[in-house]
């Protein structure tokens, strides 16, 4: 699952882009919708992408004082709230908070290092890692 908070006029081309560029399947998380294996499934809304207890998607206007939309915190509260154990979370580059189980992206290879600085200092963070080594951490931990 990708929160990415980009407009939602430009979120069905990062979705054809991605593609593209990658070996696993790319759709839009669609509310009602469960993810599934093997799968990434990218928020496309201007609201944000939730875990319901029932493990589907859905598109929520609150907290509207959020002011990234789709807010990864938002969609981590909902993980921590909805989703089975275990599971890996992986914050990249960008600003926010977070306080689920996480791999963040070092400092070094970060273009902005505020959501990864927040999971290190939180303490939510197991690993910190160059963004290169993130995909090999993932599949070793995934075995």
């Amino acid at each position: 699952m990708v929160v990415q908070h980009i407009d939602a006029q430009f979120a069905p081309g990062l979705v054809s882009w991605l593609n593209g560029q990658i070996p696993m399947p790319v759709i839009p998380a669609e509310p009602g919708k469960a993810p599934l294996p093997g799968t990434v499934c990218l928020s496309i809304t201007n609201d944000h992408l939730v875990v319901e207890a029932n493990g589907r998607f859905a598109h929520v206007a609150e907290p509207i004082e959020e002011p990234y939309r789709p807010s990864v915190n938002v969609f981590f509260q909902s993980l921590v709230r909805h989703w089975r154990a275990p599971g890996q979370a992986v914050l990249l580059t960008g600003m926010g908070r977070a306080g689920w189980h996480t791999i963040a992206q070092d400092e070094a290879s970060s273009v902005v290092y505020g959501m990864p600085k927040a999971a290190a200092e939180l303490g939510a963070a197991i690993e910190i890692l160059a963004a290169g080594a993130i995909a090999p951490s993932l599949l070793r931990h995934a075995r």
